[in-house]
């Protein structure tokens, strides 16, 4: 008789014994032993296993398949053991013997199993290139990793509080749970160097969030593991520090700083611990209340002695407002600034890391795809930093990947709905106390479940070993998600939409070519990247008379780049006549009313970095508004009261004006006229640029991609946008299955009555309200329009007439064609 250890004897009379029952074995094999310990994880056994990085789920699979479920009745009470089990325990004990154990556990089954040759886990270890010796050397580390533990607790007493509060990180990268550290060199090189220092050796690591500040750390824990460090710094520990635990409990006085002076202590004493501080501002006030001292002066005298080492990080806007505010603290640190990577050295960061991601998704990331994870992710996520955007981007698009592709094949769906269904017949079974069919039923679902989770475990080993590629289209896609704004690859769609985009704005503005082929060329200029990617996608002035389309084009081109009109943001320029109205654009300084509240402008940038910007009568503004949108057009940023630098790159800017051309217009320039026409114009675009460069300074001027003229409104192009709103109309009253028709005449009377040379469009839009739109409004109110009625618009030569009629068919009158409208605006300036 063997002595077994309490783990063994279990996997050999409990969880052996279920697992040979599950699959309606009449004796326990060693595959069913095997499996029930790898199910269960049982003690040294499965730790063994992990170590040297066995396949569980392949292991598994392989096992399930030895042993298929056996038909006929199944074995009442013990199921006995075959002789494959007893050679196997023997086998154990041998072992156990040898290695001089007093009892043989689960790790000397496992080693068992690798010494018969015709064992199942014999060949699965021969084609994983797992050996005996290799087994054999992993088991006798484990063991001398355990030993150590059990005889050393006063060891493990001693440092408790650091493993309480603190991850070592050193530890963690011989574990190889850490992300490999690329590039950084002179900034590792530095660390080092101040840590190698006789005094004030304390670096502190400065820089934006995202840009690898505790990457840096990891870096150097894995350098020291590796011994690719100064002498003076082998056999160091890096433990990081968390504050939080440390302070979270302390509900009397003395014990937060109790707890610092102990791990001071230990630091100290242990002579080769480096501390790491992450978010190092937090030191200071932390712990602090009336009467005690907090955690940075607690630290301060041990850090002047030299007793303890420390790494910190933090930002810059952290280290100005905290750090450098307490000069006594700052003097034992020394700075090591860490810039943003380029985008060079960002790719070659995500082609360090794209292995681990590899690996979690189950898919692949090219050089192509790389590349253009960290081309969007600079283009629009401006207001992050590298590499942590671009990491990201990059775990989002694989998540993506996965997600999208992941679908339960129809026989799982299958078996699961008729598991469902027998579960409910089984409950009806019981309900009218018919045990016998009942029973049937449930072994009937306990067979479904068997054979679900088979095939559900070779599904799942199935999607792990396919590698789905993720293309530069799934980047898109995931950079569109992160954003909220409609982004496609410019190669395909998007290519073949910019192309066609004075054919889009036109279904909204009538007229007005050369304004919309100006702007056409500047998108296209921006999109295929020849424009300058550090300015605004276009910046635009347009001038002319009112009501030709000037804030009607900026809401088309809202709607056209980012989908939605609501993406326009309408700065009226009347409001900021004065010179102290203008600092409600950025905010107010520091000790003014609404100083912590930020700009006007800024903060809607902040949240909406996807828009068109319409600065509507610009002439109107204080002349400091353009010293701040010099800033604008030229950098493509702006920072705001609060420090914070806002990007304008994503944005469209459109400054909108009358001058120039009120005057022209009290001339009678004849503008029926279409011969006429060109000569009108070029005397208003004239007029209009040479009291622009009265009003507006020349580097203004020329910081602007174009000044647009708006031509004035021809009467054939007032009667298309007579059409285009009627059939706006009736549209809306199609809706609610009304119907409206327009005789020849008042269409005429229309757009006769409804043109105005000075006014533009806005004429037309009031005629149709007024004597249309609120004659039909009392009318459905009071009843007479309905569902079964017709409208009919006429004229008596003065003025419009709307009778009601219920047969349509009698009506001599032309109904109109619906057009296809983008907005429901009238065209305004």
């Amino acid at each position: 008789m063997h002595t077994l250890s309490q783990n063994l004897y279990e996997l050999l009379t409990v969880f052996s014994q279920q697992e040979a029952r599950r699959v309606n074995a009449d004796t326990v094999e060693p595959e069913h032993i095997l499996l029930a310990l790898i199910t269960k994880k049982l003690g040294r056994g499965y730790r063994l296993l992990e170590n040297l990085h066995v396949n569980f789920l392949t292991l598994q699979l392989r096992l399930e398949q030895s042993t298929p479920i056996r038909e006929g009745e199944p074995v009442r009470g013990e199921i006995p053991s075959s002789n494959r089990v007893k050679q196997l325990v023997d086998t154990a004990a041998a072992q156990a013997r040898i290695l001089q154990q007093e009892a043989a556990g689960t790790e000397h089954l496992i080693l068992a199993f690798a010494q018969i040759q015709e064992s199942i886990l014999a060949h699965f270890f021969l084609q994983q290139g797992i050996f005996l010796d290799d087994v054999q050397q992993t088991l006798n580390q484990l063991r001398g990793t355990d030993t150590r533990r059990d005889k050393q607790p006063q060891e493990k007493k001693k440092h408790s509080i650091l493993s309480e509060f603190s991850r070592d990180l050193t530890q963690i990268t011989r574990e190889g749970l850490l992300d490999p550290v690329i590039g950084r060199e002179r900034e590792m090189r530095r660390v080092m160097q101040i840590l190698s220092r006789r005094s004030k050796n304390n670096p502190v690591l400065i820089g934006e969030p995202g840009v690898g500040k505790t990457s840096i750390v990891e870096g150097l824990a894995a350098a020291i593991v590796n011994e690719q460090v100064p002498r003076s710094l082998f056999g160091k520990r890096v433990i990081s520090l968390d504050l939080a635990s440390v302070i979270a409990g302390t509900k009397y006085r003395g014990q937060f700083e109790e707890r610092i002076k102990r791990i001071i202590k230990e630091v100290s004493e242990a002579k080769n611990i480096i501390l790491f501080i992450d978010e190092l501002h937090t030191l200071i006030g932390t712990g602090g209340s009336q009467g005690a001292l907090d955690a940075a002066n607690i630290l301060k005298p041990a850090l002047a002695r030299g007793e303890i080492q420390c790494i910190g990080a933090t930002t810059l806007d952290e280290y100005r407002k905290y750090f450098e505010k307490d000069s006594a603290l700052e003097r034992r640190f020394q700075s090591v600034l860490i810039k943003e990577p380029t985008k060079e050295e960002t790719c070659a960061i995500l082609g360090g890391l794209k292995a681990k991601y590899e690996q979690h998704h189950h898919v692949h990331y090219s050089d192509e795809t790389i590349k253009k994870i960290v081309e969007l992710s600079s283009r629009y996520i401006p207001d992050r930093f590298f590499p942590d955007k671009a990491i990201d981007v990059m775990d989002e698009a694989g998540a993506l990947k996965k997600m999208d592709t992941t679908e339960l094949p129809q026989n799982i769906t299958t078996i699961e709905q008729r598991i469902a269904e027998l579960a409910g017949e089984k409950k009806d079974l019981v309900a009218v106390q018919d045990y016998e069919r009942a029973a049937v039923v449930r072994d009937e679902v306990k067979l479904l479940k068997v054979q679900l989770e088979k095939i559900k475990m070779r599904w799942l080993n199935q999607e792990n070993e396919t590698m789905l590629e993720v293309d530069p289209a799934d980047i898109a896609e995931t950079v569109s998600l992160m954003t909220d704004i409609p982004l496609k690859s410019v190669g395909s769609d998007e290519a073949k939409r910019l192309a066609e985009t004075e054919k889009e704005l036109h279904k909204t503005i009538i007229g007005q070519d050369e304004a919309i082929g100006i702007i056409a060329n500047a998108l296209r200029r921006s999109r295929a990247g020849i424009a300058s990617a550090d300015r605004p996608i276009g910046s635009f002035l347009f001038l002319g008379p009112t009501g030709v389309g000037k804030t009607l084009l900026a809401k088309a081109l809202a709607e056209f780049l980012f989908g939605s009109a609501e993406s326009l943001i309408r700065v009226d320029m009347s409001d900021y006549m004065e010179k102290h109205a203008v600092a409600r654009l950025v905010g107010a300084p520091p000790g003014y009313i609404g100083f912590e509240n930020g700009g006007m402008l800024t903060e809607k940038i902040r949240r909406n970095p996807y828009s068109v910007i319409l600065f509507d009568e610009i002439e109107k503004a204080h002349p400091d508004v353009f010293n701040l949108l010099l800033q604008v057009l030229e950098e493509g940023e702006l920072r705001d009261s609060l420090g914070h630098t806002v990007s304008f790159r994503n944005t469209v800017i459109i400054l909108t004006g009358n001058v120039g051309t009120r005057n022209l217009m009290d001339e009678p320039l004849g503008f029926a006229r279409e011969e006429n026409r060109t000569i009108d114009y070029q005397s208003m675009k004239k007029s209009a640029e040479l009291e622009a460069k009265k009003i507006f300074s020349p580097e203004f001027l020329n910081r602007l991609d174009s000044l647009i003229v708006f031509t004035p409104l021809s009467e054939k192009e007032i009667e298309a946008i007579f059409e285009l709103e009627l059939s706006k109309l009736t549209g809306r009253l199609a809706a609610k299955q009304l119907q409206l028709r327009i005789t020849d005449n008042a269409r005429a009377y229309c757009i006769k009555h409804g043109y105005d040379p000075l006014l533009g469009a806005r004429p037309m839009r009031r005629l149709l309200q007024t004597e249309i739109e609120d004659v039909l409004a009392v009318k459905i109110i009071a009843g007479e329009f309905t569902p079964d009625t017709t409208a009919v618009i006429g004229t008596d030569g003065n003025t419009l007439t709307i009778s009601i009629q219920n047969d349509r068919a009698a009506i001599p009158a032309t109904t109109i064609t619906l057009l296809p409208a983008v907005s429901t605006e009238p065209q305004e300036g």
